[in-house]
């Protein structure tokens, strides 16, 4: 029988679990949002998506993205939950 090496297996259920990340860069905002990476940088300067700098990156995080996804579509009365209430009523 010939020798083998034994074979590392990961661990089926891991100890150190990362958690879903909590921030996105500037320019996963504009990749997620769909816009320029230019109109982003507009929006996190002005103050209209709230951002910090840490460690020379400039963060946002996605709770704030959502806010401002639910801030668009309440302003402008397209909210899906309510058309999809409307709709059912």
């Amino acid at each position: 029988m010939p020798k083998t090496t034994p074979t590392r297996t990961r661990d089926r259920n891991p100890k150190h679990v990362l958690p879903a990340r909590l921030t996105v860069s500037v320019a996963e905002c504009a990749q997620m949002l769909g816009i320029a990476p230019a109109t982003a940088w507009h929006l996190a300067n002005t103050g209209r998506i709230p951002s910090a700098k840490l460690g020379g990156r400039r963060l946002i995080r996605l709770a704030d993205l959502e806010a401002l996804v639910d801030s668009l579509f309440i302003a402008d009365g397209t909210d899906t939950d309510d058309a999809a209430a409307a709709a059912a009523a």
